[in-house]
């Protein structure tokens, strides 16, 4: 491929073909290449959304992936964060999970903070997924981690509980508490030739105006 390499002084007008192929045509095909190297925004939402008054699981965040785009190697990389709540004065479980092919599809991450402590404070919570295409169009392993914040009023306006860190301290959604999920799935089979939803969802252990799980923003990349 001939790539440009000093300042290119057009002579003809109009260009020759030669000249076209040369320093137009095959420039434009390599940073072509060299941008299908870069990781590119596929989803970005800014708007809040609730799980409240159900113990269904539901939808918080939904993106489409349209088929063949993760082909045998592509990287699908999600971040998701917000906030949630149990003020109904019993402690109650609370499950976040990451689906693969639609609320109906595969669970690629499953999390729950069993008998989250009751509070009229929100904690926060983060959530990163990668989606990984093992050699095949129809292989993933995913990686999923997250992280409940202490239930503190401070901890949902942008500051973390203190943590003691030389004896430790603190355990469950307590204050100064907090609770970290791993997971990792190593033989899904989804086919990503055809479309496929990657979703978010909640299922809270009461239906009640009291409890809920929020979605403050995401963003997805693909690789």
């Amino acid at each position: 491929m001939s790539l440009w390499t000093a300042i290119k002084n057009w002579t003809a007008s109009p260009l020759s073909v030669a000249d076209m192929q040369t320093y137009v045509s095959e420039n434009t095909n390599y940073l072509k290449e060299q941008s299908d190297l870069c990781a590119k925004r596929h989803a970005r939402v800014t708007t809040l959304t609730t799980v409240i008054n159900t113990v269904a699981e539901t939808a918080l965040f939904t993106d489409t992936i349209v088929g063949n785009t993760l082909g045998t190697d592509g990287i699908y990389d999600l971040d998701a964060f917000g906030d949630l709540l149990n003020d109904t004065g019993v402690v109650h479980d609370i499950t976040i999970r990451v689906r693969l092919g639609g609320l109906a599809g595969t669970v690629l991450f499953t999390a729950t903070a069993l008998n989250v402590n009751t509070s009229a404070s929100r904690s926060a919570w983060q959530l990163h997924q990668r989606i990984i295409m093992a050699g095949a169009t129809n292989a993933q392993r995913a990686s999923g981690s997250l992280v409940l914040g202490g239930v503190a009023d401070l901890n949902a306006v942008g500051v973390a509980p203190n943590r003691d860190a030389v004896g430790g301290g603190g355990g469950g959604l307590l204050l100064m508490g907090g609770l970290p999920f791993n997971a990792v799935h190593n033989a899904s089979a989804v086919d990503m030739t055809a479309n496929q939803d990657v979703v978010v969802t909640a299922q809270l252990g009461t239906p009640s105006l009291s409890m809920y799980v929020r979605l403050h923003g995401a963003t997805a990349f693909v690789i």
